[in-house]
């Protein structure tokens, strides 16, 4: 992605106050996504052609696993999506690093550059900013904290709570669980509902069980 001289960015309503220890403590509603992203856009971006109204950044309520991703509704368009849940348990360096990580993406496709050039853009963007040390990381894994949003929890009365059935690793964990940030009892609506039926047995709510990740 060809880019130019950058002319002195716009100043975001709020500023990002760097912690070198990357433990700053954050308010997650001082993040003001326009602001932001017309920050990296001036600070980052400014010598690519694209049209940003043709990119969006919402925060989703339905995200667990990621912190943020990017989805491409055309070939002209790009919706961000940021986990609140998760980036307001997290580091506010987590949060700037996974917009503009999302951005990368964003931008690649609006633009129509190569998506693979992301870790040459990646790392462009960190010979600016040395501070975004995890920029170029494509997938982050914040396991325990995803684990500590998952409130609601099932257990197979069958097969799998002692077993692993080939095929539904992905959907039923070890010892049969199964463990989910909203109240949502697995059912017909998953996509491995019918083979586990068909396999193994019947899931039994466990949602008071408090201690589902305290040992491990």
């Amino acid at each position: 992605m060809a880019s130019t001289a950058s002319s002195t960015p716009s100043t975001p309503t709020t500023p990002w106050p760097w912690s070198a220890n990357r433990d700053t403590p954050f308010d997650i509603d001082v993040v003001h996504l326009t602001d932001w992203f017309t920050y990296i856009c001036e600070k980052y971006f400014s010598g690519v052609a694209f049209d940003r109204t043709q990119i969006e950044i919402v925060w989703s309520p339905s995200m667990v696993k990621q912190a943020g991703k990017c989805e491409f509704p055309t070939a002209s368009s790009a919706t961000i999506k940021l986990n609140r849940k998760l980036l307001e348990s997290l580091p506010m360096e987590e949060t700037v690093e996974t917009l503009i990580r999302e951005c990368i993406h964003a931008i690649l496709h609006v633009s129509k550059a190569s998506k693979d050039t992301f870790q040459l853009e990646a790392r462009r963007i960190q010979a600016i900013d040395a501070r975004l040390v995890c920029l170029d990381i494509e997938t982050t894994s914040y396991g325990d904290k995803v684990n500590m949003l998952k409130k609601f929890h099932w257990r197979c009365s069958g097969r799998c709570s002692c077993e692993r059935i080939p095929g539904l690793e992905k959907y039923v964990e070890t010892g049969g669980w199964v463990s989910r940030a909203r109240n949502r009892a697995p059912g017909s609506g998953d996509r491995d509902w019918q083979r586990h039926q068909a396999q193994c047995g019947e899931f039994v709510s466990l949602s008071l069980v408090l201690s589902r990740y305290s040992d491990r």
